[in-house]
């Protein structure tokens, strides 16, 4: 929270942060030889106090760029204990399509947990992976197949959380991720995730691979696979979105409402849920704890965009039985095509002891 300036005669003065922006606040002036020090100081993303901890959080406002910043320890006498959470964006969910295809629902981000980790005065880049784009399907040039995109993942201190994985479509598989995504109406396979499963309880540390679960099937009823969560990936034949992980016995309920971080209910805090599943002539599907999408609940209805810095998957769009005059002509795009919802970037969260800085 300091920075050493200029000496003048027996004088020395410094500089004092008392604001998260890192903008000067004050200057105090001391005597040479006085004893003084700077005091320690951590910045970077957006500073808030939860009961005994600091928590800087680093979301990402975008749906469409990855968010590049810096935390930075300065002027601390030995290291600094930290715990951190990095979640990967969450993938789209899939388009539906004249054919009754109806998309599958986009998975959620990978989830790492990391406690007790030192670190020493330095700068550390952080990024946040942003979601999968939500795509139309039809577009013979931009996205033929209506498939999602997956999520981009994010890093910190070195660590890496893949994003989650794309919702299928016009009858194809979701891809594989940190949590895979669902499959579209017709395909029943079931995508095999990158992260390992949610053992069920709040671990302190994440395993080597992160947590993610593999989606849900597409079924023949013109029924998509919601898309995997963190926690739970569900049934095969399940249009629902599987639940993210409640984080708030690490990061407390303080993170949510306002600040769009996180999906807080009564009960916890949830990120990277599965996005739910289209289904032609059907209700929507809800998307999993965490802020996921839901689908859509008509003929060529959207899938809904999963919430901002949840890591959450995009809700997959419906189908239709091709009504109207050749719905595969590229001149009746979109009316004829539902785009799948995007989905929600990342977060990465840093925690430590007010009292150790």
């Amino acid at each position: 929270m300091g920075v050493k300036g200029t000496n003048k005669g027996n004088k020395e003065t410094f500089w004092d942060y008392f604001n998260t922006s890192g903008k000067r606040k004050y200057k105090n002036t001391h005597a040479l030889g006085d004893g003084y020090k700077a005091p320690a100081s951590a910045t970077g993303g957006t500073k808030i106090t939860e009961g005994a901890y600091t928590i800087h959080h680093f979301p990402n406002p975008s749906r469409t760029l990855n968010a590049e910043a810096t935390f930075v320890l300065s002027d601390k006498d030995g290291p600094l204990t930290v715990d951190y959470i990095v979640i990967g964006g969450g993938g789209s969910g899939g388009a539906g399509d004249p054919g009754a295809y109806s998309g599958g629902g986009g998975g959620g981000g990978t989830v790492h947990v990391r406690t007790g980790h030192p670190i020493t005065n330095g700068t550390f880049p952080v990024e946040v992976g942003k979601g999968g784009t939500n795509l139309p399907n039809g577009d013979l040039d931009y996205n033929p197949s209506g498939k999602g995109q997956p999520g981009f993942a994010s890093t910190c201190f070195g660590l890496t959380a893949p994003g989650g994985g794309a919702g299928g479509a016009t009858g194809g598989a979701g891809d594989a991720g940190g949590s895979s995504g669902g499959g579209s109406h017709g395909n029943t396979t079931v995508t095999a995730q990158t992260g390992d499963d949610w053992p069920g309880a709040a671990p302190l540390v994440s395993p080597t691979n992160g947590w993610g679960n593999a989606n849900h099937a597409g079924q023949a009823s013109f029924q998509g696979g919601g898309g995997g969560g963190a926690a739970t990936g569900g049934p095969p034949a399940n249009r629902e979105g599987g639940d993210g992980i409640d984080l708030s016995p690490l990061i407390g309920t303080t993170l949510g409402g306002a600040s769009s971080v996180g999906d807080n209910t009564a009960s916890g805090g949830y990120f990277a849920g599965g996005g739910g599943a289209g289904y032609y002539g059907g209700a929507a599907a809800a998307g999993g704890k965490g802020g996921a999408g839901p689908s859509g609940n008509t003929s060529y209805a959207d899938g809904a965009n999963a919430v901002l810095n949840t890591g959450s998957g995009g809700g997959g769009s419906d189908g239709s039985s091709g009504a109207g005059a050749n719905p595969w002509n590229p001149a009746n795009y979109p009316a004829t095509f539902g785009t799948g919802g995007g989905g929600g970037p990342g977060i990465v969260i840093i925690r430590y002891l007010t009292a150790d800085l």
